[in-house]
């Protein structure tokens, strides 16, 4: 089903039950994505947004996921050829809090 927005959903009658961002779509270890989502959601609305996903991520899946911060590392290089441009400057703070974060839980 393709909404007034483009974005492509598989839904079940009831409620959203996926996204599908074609674009960046990968056949990998889940912390591959959850890693991706989480830098997204530092760089667009702070740290704790990224934490909060984490936590509801491991609410879902069980308590025995263990995130491991080299994915967020991973992540965060391929955000490195992105970051000129129209980045703000508040974002790339938040990027940077991110980066650190991730190092010190190694």
């Amino acid at each position: 089903d393709i909404g007034v927005t483009g974005v492509q959903t598989c839904a079940l009658p009831i409620w959203l039950s996926a996204v599908v961002d074609w674009t960046s779509a990968s056949w990998g270890p889940p912390s591959v994505d959850v890693a991706h989502m989480r830098i997204n959601l530092a760089a667009s609305f702070g740290l704790d947004a990224a934490e909060a996903f984490l936590d509801a991520y491991r609410a879902v899946v069980g308590e025995s996921y263990q995130h491991d911060p080299r994915w967020d590392l991973r992540i965060a290089v391929d955000f490195l050829p992105d970051l000129g441009g129209d980045r703000s400057t508040l974002e790339l703070g938040r990027l940077d809090e991110f980066v650190v974060r991730a190092l010190a839980r190694l």
